[in-house]
């Protein structure tokens, strides 16, 4: 998503101000960054707890915005509840009557939904149901109409629901320009966004097939076949970049057949078929036109393996054969991430798409208990309480140890969120990576959200303690993000509560120079700037081709960070903690 940003290059005179009008006792939590943290350091937050006769009930993860459910089983009473990354809201109350469910949706988890910044949910207003939406801060209504609207889903700033009509079943989608349009009708079954594109089925009047029927924006269209009645639910597992996969039954003589495909929305593929019963076949997960499917071999092999294979089309390979199935799941890139021991609480392996495949930790992970989205895998300790985190683009482990197990566990980009504790003294959790902010009192690292003024282009991180630091350069900011996506427009009141309190630095061992000398530094964790004398130490550690590496910084932005020493021999290089 492109805006219109101006970053504080263009007028060097802000950091300036920053950096002269930030007292020193605003920096008395800075801390300096330990070496074995490098490029692993988390933000950890408590959401909420069971609290008042009130339980955590279920809880949905976006990478900006996390919502969950509280129930008071003593006033049957819902809460509904959303934070930003700095801040709680009750977004919504309601009795347990307003939410209910069906064979395909569940009577919680199907009433709401979370991504993109945005929550969207289900409440009775009176006379029928009617979509509400949390975006900027702000609730909104989404319909006023006659009849029921329910199950709504979101993603990409579109948000879809069906209508309950009796006998008939609208599809109903709100673009992002705030338009609302009746995509399709009659016997509407489940659906599902990946990305922009919303998929779905649906028999038409005087059919007895299920399409498979997508839409992007702009036309509705057929893209292939689904269940009359499905086997799985959700029925479409969605790899996030507008592709989905699913398993339908098909008849070969007097042989049932598990067919599995994959769609882009335009193209779709067969990538595995399998004669086995519904129950002895599981697909796992889909990522850019590949799935994960665990299959028993009870019809063809031994009765006890079954085996985890990938496919892609004509390509399949065998993973592992184990005696029972597990979960297996993509990350980014293409790594999948599973157990070490499939059949017991074990250690988890990460396949990268290059070809490398290793260990996560020692640590034995809860069996099935853990997730993997975009770089990020997150698993539960299986021997006492805590996760382990694990990102796959640096490789870098960071275990955080708990007194209490944690019971479920979800990633969404970088932002995971899980519940420990038994039902009654739950806790949810959140951790977020760290990004190093300062100014010339000292650096700290910090977890927030990006905001902007709408007044102002200037991008800014916002913390939950009431801080924000600029964004010096676009360096700076393409360094910790790949894109303006989780930009919030805040009003002018709600910046100006925000103290300005320094700048985003570029990340610990990030190498910058200034157009105006040769000397190469690296960012140590405590926000300084070390110059790496010897080039044979810039060789070892960053590659052959390290040049491309490095960062041009004006003159003017080097006095956001303060002076660190000459590194001149490798046992200097890990004192300032500038290991990659």
């Amino acid at each position: 998503m492109k805006r219109n940003i101006v970053f504080a290059a263009i007028a060097a005179v802000i950091v300036s101000v920053v950096l002269s009008t930030v007292p020193a006792w605003a920096f008395s939590k800075f801390i300096n960054v330990p070496s074995d943290k490098i490029g692993g350091s988390w933000s950890i937050d408590e959401l909420t707890r069971d609290h008042d006769g009130r339980t955590v009930e279920s809880f949905k993860v976006d990478r900006d915005l996390v919502v969950w459910t509280e129930r008071d089983d003593v006033r049957s009473i819902r809460y509904l509840w959303g934070w930003n990354g700095i801040s709680a809201s009750l977004l919504a109350t309601m009795p347990f009557s307003d939410w209910q469910g069906s064979d395909f949706y569940s009577a919680v988890e199907g009433n709401y939904d979370v991504a993109d910044g945005t929550a969207v949910w289900t409440m009775y207003d009176g006379s029928d149901s009617e979509i509400y939406a949390f975006r900027d801060g702000h609730v909104s209504r989404i319909t006023d109409n006659g009849f029921s609207d329910l199950h709504p889903i979101t993603s990409g700033g579109r948000i879809a629901w069906t209508g309950d009509l009796g006998s008939v079943t609208k599809l109903m989608v709100m673009e992002t320009d705030g338009s609302v349009r009746t995509v399709d009708q009659y016997h509407v079954l489940d659906y599902a966004f990946s990305e922009s594109n919303l998929y779905w089925m649906n028999m038409k009047v005087g059919e007895t097939v299920q399409r498979v029927m997508v839409d992007g924006g702009d036309v509705s269209r057929s893209v292939g076949y689904g269940e009359v009645r499905p086997f799985d639910f959700p029925f479409f597992v969605a790899d996030g970049n507008g592709g989905v996969a699913w398993r339908r039954m098909e008849t070969a003589g007097n042989v049932e057949v598990n067919v599995f495909y994959v769609s882009d929305g335009v193209r779709t593929s067969e990538v595995l078929r399998r004669e086995r019963w519904a129950n002895d076949i599981r697909l796992e997960d889909t990522y850019s036109g590949s799935v994960l499917v665990n299959s028993s071999d009870v019809r063809t092999k031994n009765i006890d393996d079954v085996t985890l294979l990938q496919a892609s089309g004509a390509q399949q390979s065998v993973i592992q054969v184990k005696t029972s199935m597990a979960k297996a799941r993509f990350s980014d890139g293409g790594a999948y991430v599973r157990h070490v021991l499939p059949e017991t609480s074990s250690p988890l392996l990460v396949r990268h798409g290059d070809g490398f495949e290793t260990w996560i930790s020692d640590t034995r992970i809860e069996r099935d208990l853990f997730d993997a989205g975009d770089s990020t895998v997150a698993g539960a300790m299986h021997d006492h309480g805590g996760v382990v985190l694990y990102d796959t683009d640096t490789r870098e482990v960071t275990e955080i140890n708990r007194d209490i197990k944690a019971r479920q566990i979800v990633t969404n980009g970088d932002t995971v969120v899980w519940l420990e504790g038994a039902s009654g003294s739950s806790i949810l959790m959140a951790a977020r990576p760290s990004i190093l902010v300062g100014n010339s009192a000292g650096a700290k690292t910090v977890a927030g959200r990006l905001v902007k003024s709408p007044v102002d282009s200037a991008v800014y991180l916002a913390t939950p303690d009431g801080e924000r630091f600029i964004f010096p350069t676009e360096g700076e900011f393409y360094s910790w993000y790949g894109n303006f996506d989780s930009l919030t427009e805040l009003s002018v009141q709600e910046m100006s509560s925000l103290s300005l309190a320094g700048a985003v630095l570029y990340p610990v061992g990030a190498l910058v120079k200034s157009p105006s000398s040769p000397k190469v530094y690296a960012v140590g964790g405590d926000g300084r700037l070390n110059w790496l004398a010897d080039a044979n130490i810039v060789s070892t550690y960053y590659g052959s081709s390290w040049n491309r590496l490095v960062r041009d910084m004006p003159e003017s932005f080097l006095a956001a960070y303060r002076s660190g020493r000459n590194v001149a021999s490798t046992g200097e290089y890990y004192m300032i903690a500038a290991t990659k």
